[in-house]
C-alpha cells in the first residue's frame, strides 16, 4: 500500500513540473490573437491522448 502512494506522489510531481511547462510553451508558440483557440484546441488535444493512456496503464 506504500508503494501504491509513493506512485500517486510521484505521480503528482510529475505533473506539477510538467503541466505549467506545457501551458507555458502554447501561450509562447501562439499568435496573441489565436492564444484562445491554441487553449481550446491544445487542451482535448491531452485529453483525447489521455484517456486511452489511462485505460490501458490504469
Amino acid at each position: 500500500m506504500t508503494i501504491l502512494f509513493g506512485l500517486f506522489a510521484f505521480y503528482g510531481l510529475f505533473m506539477v513540473a510538467t503541466e505549467g511547462v506545457e501551458k507555458a510553451l502554447v501561450a509562447d508558440l501562439a499568435a496573441p490573437e489565436r492564444r484562445g483557440t491554441a487553449f481550446g484546441w491544445f487542451n482535448p488535444t491531452t485529453g483525447v491522448f489521455l484517456l486511452p493512456a489511462s485505460v490501458l496503464f490504469g
